[in-house]
């Protein structure tokens, strides 16, 4: 029993004759008459009454009839949802992401994203570091997106993008003429900073030990928003990843002389030898192409995830 076979008999059947099928299936006339009468002798019974207008089952014909036509409806949708899953008009992707670079950079790349690719279904998993691991191991995300670090042997990495840390500070209170800043003429400044764990904290803290001062603290809070408000308002400075503010028009960003290892590397992860699905592939390449900020282009995609 061929699929051919089945869709000739369900046209007859819905047009009610042999001229109509052929016409529904762009074919000629015999061509419908060679494959049904194929398919009643491969079938062993009649499946049509051919003396009467139009065409009745007979009681083979209504049998089968009934067993097909669910199938093949069901392999119609089949066949439509893998044409939207490849033309990317729907899918459906899953990503873990810390919380802080949700803040930070991706909720406006993922904005964009949702406009350009309106018929595919986004959800964003919000995670710590090791629980996106396991996320995407259980096969509960795609992708994870975070920042670099020793991951599971069995997830493989590739890096969106870069960014090195700056000062930030509003128009009014940006010191005027200079492009560069030392760390002890940043920490003249009241400081806006995230709570003790978190990578910008230690940064400063660290920063702040070499220059033997104490830091003078006008904002704590892991809330990024919030964070950037206190710059924008002019209530005080502080340091954030050049990719997280370069975009604002009210924060102006000064380099920091000394710098020392301190680039943020961003990366996606997934599953070794996992085939990413198109809906995956194109947020993975939306964000690889739409990052924000200035930093290396990482290289083309390699390895299992493409398609």
């Amino acid at each position: 029993m061929k699929l051919r076979q089945i869709e000739v008999f369900l046209a007859v059947v819905e047009t009610g004759s042999i001229s109509d099928a052929a016409a529904r299936l762009h074919i000629v006339q015999s061509a419908v008459s060679v494959a049904l009468r194929g398919f009643e002798k491969e079938l062993g019974a009649d499946l049509v009454v051919r003396d009467k207008r139009p065409l009745q089952l007979t009681s083979a014909g209504q049998l089968l009839l009934r067993r097909v036509a669910p199938l093949y409806s069901r392999l119609q949708a089949a066949k439509e949802e893998i044409r939207e899953h490849v033309e990317l008009t729907a899918g459906h992707v899953r990503v873990a992401a810390s919380p802080m670079l949700i803040q930070m950079n991706l909720a406006a790349i993922l904005a964009r994203y949702m406009v350009e690719y309106a018929g595919i279904r986004l959800d964003v998993l919000q995670a710590g570091a090791l629980e996106i691991e396991q996320d995407i191991l259980r096969g509960d995300a795609d992708f994870g997106v975070l920042a670099k670090r020793p991951l599971d042997a069995d997830l493989e990495t590739h890096t969106l993008w870069e960014s090195t840390n700056c000062a930030a500070f509003s128009r009014a209170m940006a010191p005027a003429g200079m492009t560069t800043l030392s760390w002890e003429q940043l920490f003249e400044y009241p400081m806006a900073v995230f709570p003790n764990g978190y990578h910008l904290r230690t940064v400063c803290e660290h920063y702040a030990l070499k220059q033997g001062k104490k830091l003078n603290i006008a904002v704590e809070t892991a809330n990024f928003p919030l964070l950037s408000q206190a710059v924008k308002h002019g209530i005080a400075a502080a340091v954030l990843p050049l990719s997280a503010i370069i975009d604002d028009p009210d924060i102006m960003h000064l380099a920091l002389a000394e710098n020392e290892h301190d680039t943020i590397k961003v990366i996606a992860c997934w599953r070794k030898r996992e085939v990413l699905t198109p809906a995956a592939q194109s947020l993975l390449t939306f964000l690889m192409t739409n990052r924000r900020g200035a930093g290396d282009h990482p290289p083309e995609l390699k390895g299992s995830a493409r398609l």
